[in-house]
């Protein structure tokens, strides 16, 4: 009884975690929003997407 519980409770652990994988391609391709310089923005804050170069040369 108690393997069954441990096996369901790792079971629902999988399943829970499971949803946090990204599940899209790449944060920006060519049609994502952006901002005035032209630098992918993320949809819902309008913030630079980390990881994309920088434009000012930093």
């Amino acid at each position: 009884m108690r393997e069954r519980l441990i096996a369901l409770s790792l079971a629902m652990a999988l399943l829970v975690l499971g949803g946090c994988a990204q599940s899209t391609g790449p944060l920006w391709t060519p049609d994502s929003p952006r901002n005035g310089a032209q630098q992918p923005v993320d949809p819902t804050y309008g913030t630079p997407i980390p990881g994309y170069p920088q434009i000012n040369g930093a």
